[in-house]
């Protein structure tokens, strides 16, 4: 009778501990400010590049590894690898200036150590929160020419971008998200053009064509 009683009273505390140990889990938080990156500055080459603040804190876990991935928000290209971000106790915070308009980042909260990370001993992520360069709030939209789209194919494009309009195209531009003039051509009133952009970094840009009606402009990708 007394060896199932202590049997009972183990498998008792065994139950109450697994229901603290979640607890402790759940006690963790993660979170990323702003989730939305909307302000951007050109200070790394020719990167438009912006910032957000990881925040992490919680119980349960003496020491916290945070990695990042990230792929194109449209969805071309290859997301790539994670990379380490920070490697802290069980809280700590962190600016992450690299995000970019176009791209989104995901970022991954583990228990462990940066010799974990290294040698890929890192488990499943407690938490994991996610980023978004989005250049929407700069307000370059797309534009039409008398309800016939301004097209501009392939989007993302690789090496060559084709332009089509309704009307003769006299003078084109390539900007970067934030503004700068980055080529420009003098056109013959084509219709259409095909500009090499493979010189370009992968980041969203904007096309800028006048015609005897107007400027107009629309974003691509480059990937």
């Amino acid at each position: 009778m007394k060896k199932r009683l202590h049997n009972k009273t183990a498998i008792f505390i065994l139950f109450v501990f697994a229901l603290f140990a979640n607890e402790l889990t759940a006690q963790l938080t993660f979170t990323a400010n702003p989730t939305t990156v909307t302000e951007f500055t050109i200070d790394r080459g020719t990167f438009n590049t912006g910032t957000t603040t990881l925040t992490w804190s919680g119980t349960g876990v003496a020491k916290t590894v945070v990695t990042h991935s990230n792929t194109l928000t449209s969805g071309g290209g290859t997301p790539r690898s994670e990379s380490l971000v920070s490697a802290k106790g069980a809280g700590g915070s962190q600016n992450f200036a690299w995000v970019r308009v176009g791209y989104t980042y995901t970022f991954y909260l583990y228990e462990g150590t940066r010799a974990d990370f290294d040698d890929g001993l890192l488990g499943e992520p407690l938490e994991t929160v996610v980023v978004v360069g989005d250049s929407g709030a700069l307000g370059i939209e797309d534009t039409k020419i008398n309800d016939i789209a301004l097209d501009v194919f392939p989007n993302p494009v690789g090496d060559v971008l084709h332009i089509e309009t309704a009307s003769e195209i006299q003078a084109l531009q390539i900007y970067s998200i934030t503004g700068q003039k980055l080529k420009e051509i003098t056109m013959d009133s084509s219709k259409n053009a095909t500009i090499d952009v493979s010189h370009l970094e992968p980041t969203i840009y904007i096309v800028q064509i006048t015609t005897l009606e107007g400027v107009f402009s629309k974003q691509f990708v480059k990937k």
